[in-house]
């Protein structure tokens, strides 16, 4: 038998919900680019140049930290940088000056082609916990 969690849900119409749920979804994501088999590996050697750039006393909770630093995951800086930008928080603000000074250190000073600058890892860390207030 079939089981019907509300009134009047139908399987015919259960269908068309998740049919119009799907194309919302698609709508309004932004989808990733696709991967090519045949194409050279991003990540090669660790013995590659790399560079960490750290930021303290950000005001943000670890969830939201690790939120941001899975958007930020192997992409470009730049991608990484949109993407963060287009969630129009403004909590992002540190992480959007923190990745526009490495943007700039890649950039100016290592004379690095930001279109093969990838995150590679970003890694949230807890700090003190917030005992004073703001006006």
């Amino acid at each position: 038998t079939f089981y019907f969690p509300r009134k009047h849900w139908f399987p015919w119409r259960v269908r068309l919900v998740r049919q119009r749920q799907a194309a919302v979804r698609a709508k309004r994501h932004l989808w990733p680019r696709r991967s090519d088999s045949k194409e050279e590996p991003i990540f090669g050697d660790k013995d590659q140049d790399v560079l960490a750039f750290t930021e303290k006393e950000i005001r943000i909770s670890f969830k939201k930290l690790v939120h941001y630093a899975r958007l930020m995951k192997r992409k470009q800086i730049q991608d990484a940088y949109e993407w963060v930008d287009s969630l129009a928080r403004m909590k992002s603000e540190p992480i959007l000056k923190l990745l526009e000074k490495a943007m700039e250190e890649c950039r100016d000073r290592r004379g690095w082609d930001l279109a093969r600058t990838y995150i590679y890892d970003p890694q949230p860390g807890f700090g003190f916990y917030v005992k004073n207030l703001r006006k």
